[in-house]
């Protein structure tokens, strides 16, 4: 039989093991508490950089372009690059030889945004037919988009081209200066990160 002093001696012990595995669990505790502080931070901080780079992004694109060239803004997540200095023959869809500097500057635009999707769209003024308009704002939309993916060689499955007409006027067609800024090519980014700031 065991003597007084060493039961105590065991009962000691047992606390400590008891204490020890509190105290052990307690750490494991803190440790999953600041790994995921940790994390959040880390997370954080990627967050913040890839908002910095957006930004970054941005302003190159932006920096590209002349008030008469285009407009560079955001809607939701995408880049809307606004053309208004492009220039087609009146009635048709074929790109001038004048606008090559400009596509030249689309095409920087683009390559600032690697593995995006890209939207271009087409816009006419009021003038003429709404099927005329229409199928017309189809092919100057699938011009730019033709340009493109031969300039780019960026795959067909990321880009479109869609036209609507005078369906969407951003000016009023009652004026000769409202009419020319209706006849415009809209060049929708998407990023692959879709990161806004």
């Amino acid at each position: 039989r065991l003597g007084e002093s060493e039961q105590q001696l065991l009962r000691n012990l047992a606390d400590s093991q008891a204490f020890r595995a509190a105290l052990d669990e307690e750490i494991r505790e803190l440790d999953q508490r600041l790994g995921g502080a940790s994390t959040e931070r880390q997370q954080l901080v990627l967050r913040l950089e890839e908002q910095a780079r957006a930004r970054e992004q941005f302003a190159q694109a932006e920096a590209l372009f002349t008030p008469d060239e285009a407009l560079v803004f955001r809607k939701s997540n995408d880049i809307v690059v606004r053309v208004v200095g492009l220039h087609f023959a009146s009635g048709s869809p074929n790109l001038d030889a004048d606008n090559d500097a400009l596509l030249k500057k689309l095409d920087k635009t683009i390559a600032l945004y690697p593995r995006s999707l890209l939207v271009i769209e087409g816009h006419t003024d009021s003038s003429g037919s709404d099927r005329i308009n229409k199928r017309l704002s189809e092919q100057r939309a699938q011009a730019v988009a033709n340009h493109i993916i031969a300039e780019m060689r960026i795959p067909a499955h990321r880009i479109s081209a869609v036209g609507y007409g005078a369906a969407r006027p951003i000016a009023n067609n009652g004026t000769k200066e409202g009419r020319a800024k209706n006849r415009r090519i809209d060049l929708l980014i998407t990023p692959e990160n879709g990161a806004a700031f």
